[in-house]
């Protein structure tokens, strides 16, 4: 019964993990959309986080063949983030800086 159980907390915790990448992708290609830019003009994305007293500051960055631009920025509490590997670098240092492109291809 346990494995079962420690199986279902994996598929879950994956699962999890999509979802919050699953935004962040979401909202490059929202943008992309808006200016009328297709997949292909992406040359860059990324993601930079800071610890803040009340939470975590999300920017989103995106680089185009036009330049760079702050895509979205928003506060996130710590319980938003459900990537282990984050969460564990904004217990470690202030800022983390993710690049996004896997997410966003």
């Amino acid at each position: 019964m346990l494995p079962l159980l420690w199986i279902v907390g994996a598929v879950v915790g994956v699962g999890l993990v999509v979802h919050f990448w699953d935004k962040i992708r979401d909202t490059v290609a929202s943008w992309l959309r808006q200016l009328g830019l297709d997949q292909s003009r992406l040359m860059d994305a990324w993601i930079l986080l800071d610890r803040v007293v009340s939470g975590v500051r999300c920017r989103i960055y995106a680089k185009t063949t036009q330049g760079q631009i702050n895509v979205k920025e928003t506060s996130l509490s710590m319980d938003e983030i459900d990537d282990q590997e984050v969460l564990d670098q904004l217990k470690r240092r202030a800022t983390v800086k993710r690049d996004v492109m896997e997410y966003v291809d």
